[in-house]
């Protein structure tokens, strides 16, 4: 059996971004923090900066997909480097403890703090087929719009919404509604075993 590429996704792990953590002073040489996350099943990160600057580590628990938590600690020290910005001023960026390539987002797994390729970690759009990618851009539209989902029919201006701005998400909704029904007839065309076979098909699309 061919093993996946990817383990996890990036929506379902704890990570650490590196502009955002510089954004509220960790970087501070001989900064201590604790690091939660709005989702109670990730693990809890005790950051410590060391006294240089130019490195941290991190130290936590790993926490399994059923909650149950490891016994031993998991700890990563990871450096920094700093790059000149184009129009002044520097950025920070880790440099991934395994691979030790430069990345703004490590994720915090089991083996300890690892940027995306050395990781297996992917974005969930990634993971996508082209027919569920339709469906999420159509989504994010009709929400703008107010709608619910890509399947209603009827769509309306939404209050203080400028209307050249309407027409233009409008239109661009509409295209790719009409690139979704396409597929989906396409796919529905292709199903075996007649009716049944067609409802099968719409279930399997989330239709």
């Amino acid at each position: 059996m061919v093993a996946r590429r990817f383990r996890y996704s990036w929506e379902e792990l704890a990570a650490l971004d590196c502009d955002y953590i510089a954004s509220w002073g960790a970087f501070n040489p001989g900064c201590i923090q604790t690091i939660d996350f709005d989702d109670d099943t990730l693990p809890r990160l005790v950051f410590k900066m060391a006294e240089d600057g130019q490195s941290f580590s991190v130290a936590y628990r790993w926490v399994d997909r059923d909650g149950r938590q490891t016994v031993d600690f998991t700890q990563s020290r990871v450096e920094l480097v700093k790059r000149p910005c184009r129009f002044g001023g520097t950025r920070a960026y880790f440099i991934c403890p395994c691979c030790a390539r430069t990345t703004l987002r490590l994720a915090v797994l089991i083996e300890g703090l690892r940027c995306g390729p050395c990781g297996r970690v992917t974005w969930k759009s990634r993971r996508e087929r082209p027919l569920q990618r339709l469906m999420r851009k159509a989504d994010k539209l009709s929400a703008k719009l107010g709608c619910d989902s890509w399947r209603e029919s009827v769509v309306e201006r939404p209050p203080h919404m400028h209307v050249a701005t309407f027409e233009r998400l409008r239109g661009e909704r509409a295209a790719l509604v009409i690139e979704i029904n396409r597929e989906i007839s396409r796919r529905l065309s292709r199903s075996r075993g007649g009716l049944l076979g067609q409802m099968g098909a719409m279930v399997k699309l989330g239709i």
